[in-house]
């Protein structure tokens, strides 16, 4: 049998007014840079999208089907996960999604796990040796670093979810147009505050204006991905 996805695209913006001055005497090309680090934004944008979910029932830990592995009580930091709670999240991965599927938590929770040894006062590590290099995999399944996933250090911990167990073949990112750039001094935009405008053709600037419409939907749910997530206390 198949289903049905419905796409509802949604418009990414960013807009970054400057001095002309600025774009005239910089020694490198603001503007190069400038859309490198927008691209980099909605990048950074899209993994939040489609890991953290931005609203409910998006992403992985937003979606109500997505399978949710509960850590046993007492386990209430992101630092407790051990290897049997990752091979209990494998187990709840149908077999189907196995091929393709990545473990994706931030550098800080895997280097909780690369800090657990075989036995207390063993110099043996259990992940990885330290002269040992990177790619790294757990229970034969790669780890990916995704910068916006929980992290470690984050104040509250309890009930909440901080790895991912996915087969993103199964998530799709519909994208309509790309990233449209447009570059205009005419145009009157509101500064950071949201309140003041600003006249660019008055104040001698120009304004970058960056779009993207774009949605991303997950599909198979419960076959495809795994949330673990800490213990309430």
């Amino acid at each position: 049998t198949v289903g049905q996805v419905t796409l509802t695209v949604k418009k990414v913006a960013a807009l970054i007014p400057m001095s002309n001055e600025l774009l005239e005497d910089a020694n490198i090309n603001t503007i190069d840079l400038i859309i490198r680090l927008v691209a980099e934004a909605f990048a950074k944008y899209e993994d939040e999208w489609a890991f953290l979910g931005k609203t409910a029932g998006e992403g992985i830990f937003q979606d109500t089907l997505v399978t949710v592995l509960d850590l046993a009580s007492g386990k209430d930091t992101y630092a407790e996960v051990d290897f049997d709670d990752l091979l209990n999240a494998m187990s709840k991965l149908d077999e189907s999604a196995l091929a393709g599927a990545k473990w994706y938590m931030s550098f800080s929770v895997f280097n909780a796990l690369r800090k657990l040894k075989y036995s207390s006062g063993t110099a043996s590590y259990i992940l990885q040796e330290p002269s040992a290099g990177q790619p790294a995999t757990i229970w034969n399944l790669p780890v990916e670093f995704v910068k916006v996933m929980p992290k470690t250090s984050d104040q509250s911990q309890g009930a909440k979810k901080f790895i991912a167990l996915a087969n993103l073949e199964h998530m799709i990112i519909g994208d309509r147009m790309g990233m449209e750039i447009k570059i205009s001094d005419q145009a009157s935009v509101t500064d950071d505050d949201g309140s003041t405008g600003l006249n660019l053709f008055e104040q001698d600037m120009s304004a970058l204006r960056a779009i993207s419409r774009k949605d991303i939907q997950l599909t198979n749910q419960a076959s495809a991905f795994v949330a673990i997530k800490t213990a309430t206390s």
